[in-house]
């Protein structure tokens, strides 16, 4: 998780340095906070070693207002009730699926993914629950479901803003690249998925998809523009499979490349990303 520091810094030096941001207020804070509580609660759901993972402490300040997160940077995060009471480390099998989004939506911490009590129709959500034919009568069901699977969604940029208008600025001007797999960047895609095979098992065959928007999978797949697959400890099959073609034709694919799940509407879609990892139910 970034501290308010690193988050004002990269949105300073990253965003509001590079692109014309006329009318877009900063992010806040306290939301990426929020959405950051809620991927932590999912995490936690695979069994890791005690001494690594992020614990549910009594909050030392405050212990009326309940549990919290005990961080790295020995900040304390209010979090309420975890979702799946008791399950925490219950997951054995290891992470093997791992899917790229672009950010939430603008002032959304309440639908993002991995917020168990946000039950209305997402298209992301959505996609993945029909590509891996996850049930359960609640998305907490459908969440453990997925953790039992193995499948992590992540997302690429840490603000909640309208990008519609500013992917090719991004891509252009190197900020892309930068949120992919800069070492120097600790919001990085590659040194966030080297934290979390430090702290949770990867499976042998790891495997990534990109379900951000076209603009942006297309170019974090398309070589002439210099990213590479993600080094992690663990190479999996990524780097085999990261520029591969579709060998079917679909309808709804915008893209012949297997790992760009996006179709022709501009959404996830759950049959692109079933085949993107050779997944058969």
């Amino acid at each position: 998780m970034l501290t308010k520091n690193q988050y004002e810094d990269l949105w300073l030096h990253q965003f509001y340095m590079n692109i014309p941001l006329l009318g877009i207020v900063p992010p806040n804070y306290h939301e990426y906070v929020l959405r950051e509580v809620q991927f932590q609660d999912y995490l936690n759901l695979f069994n890791s070693d005690p001494l690594l993972t992020y614990q549910r402490v009594v909050n030392p300040t405050y212990p009326e207002h309940g549990p919290v997160y005990l961080l790295r940077n020995e900040e304390y995060y209010l979090v309420g009730n975890y979702p799946w009471p008791g399950m925490e480390g219950s997951i054995k099998a290891p992470i093997k699926y791992i899917l790229i989004a672009e950010s939430s939506r603008e002032s959304a911490a309440a639908t993002y993914v991995y917020n168990s009590n946000h039950t209305k129709f997402t298209h992301y959500f959505s996609a993945i629950v029909s590509a891996f034919g996850i049930g359960g009568d609640n998305k907490n069901d459908r969440l453990y479901q997925m953790a039992c699977k193995g499948i992590l969604l992540i997302d690429i940029f840490p603000f909640s803003i309208d990008y519609s208008r500013l992917r090719k600025i991004l891509n252009n001007k190197g900020v892309t690249k930068y949120f992919w797999d800069s070492k120097t960047n600790p919001y990085s895609i590659n040194n966030r998925l080297n934290e979390i095979a430090l702290r949770y098992r990867l499976d042998e065959k790891w495997d990534l998809s990109l379900m951000a928007p076209y603009l942006l999978s297309d170019y974090i797949l398309d070589p002439k523009n210099g990213l590479h697959p993600l080094v992690l400890s663990i190479p999996g099959v990524h780097p085999f499979t990261f520029r591969k073609s579709l060998s079917y034709t679909h309808s709804a694919s915008r893209s012949k490349l297997l790992k760009l799940c996006i179709s022709t509407a501009g959404f996830p879609h759950a049959t692109l990303i079933k085949y993107s990892f050779n997944h058969k139910n």
